[in-house]
């Protein structure tokens, strides 16, 4: 019988073992900085079935290390910081919803472009597209979010606030290219 253990790309094992089985529509939240979705989600994580009831107001939670399994310790938002960052005037910001084996919600924020980035090794700068996550989470829906003339503070502001525009998506997988 074959497992995941014998994919030996991590990418790819992580593709098939990580995952949204099920169609749990995100949205807008009734608190309109928080999120809803339609009906639970059952998801995969390494291969096995977690679920997830239906979401009502979920204020958003950025992924830390603290949700993940030890062998992502030194976890980092790929911002390099530990939690959400304030999402400048004129940029667009992809945040991915995620459920962990213990069926906790976390949001990966994604970079904007040209964000500069502390790595540890230097500076690197941010592309503005969907962002990896790590391991111990499977993704279920994701937000993009554009700003005007105003930023954005994840878990703060309003998703139909003006000068914002959000775009609301369920997922299976992390898509292959931004929508």
């Amino acid at each position: 019988m074959s497992s995941l253990k014998q994919v030996s790309s991590g990418p790819v094992r992580s593709l098939l073992g990580n995952r949204c089985n099920s169609r749990p529509i995100l949205a807008i939240g009734t608190s309109k900085a928080a999120i809803n979705t339609s009906a639970a989600a059952e998801c995969t994580i390494d291969g096995i079935i977690y679920n997830l009831g239906a979401q009502t107001s979920t204020a958003l939670v950025a992924t830390a290390a603290s949700h993940l399994p030890t062998s992502e310790a030194g976890y980092l938002q790929p911002s390099g910081r530990t939690g959400f960052y304030t999402q400048p005037a004129s940029t667009t910001v992809y945040y991915v919803v995620t459920i962990n084996a213990a069926s906790t919600v976390t949001v990966v924020q994604g970079t904007y472009d040209g964000q500069p980035i502390a790595n540890g090794a230097g500076y690197a700068e941010g592309d503005g597209n969907v962002p990896p996550l790590p391991a111990g989470v499977a993704p279920f829906g994701m937000i993009k979010v554009v700003t005007g003339a105003t930023t954005f503070v994840p878990a703060t502001t309003e998703f139909d606030a003006a000068n914002v525009t959000s775009t609301f998506y369920t997922l299976s997988c992390l898509p292959s290219a931004n929508p």
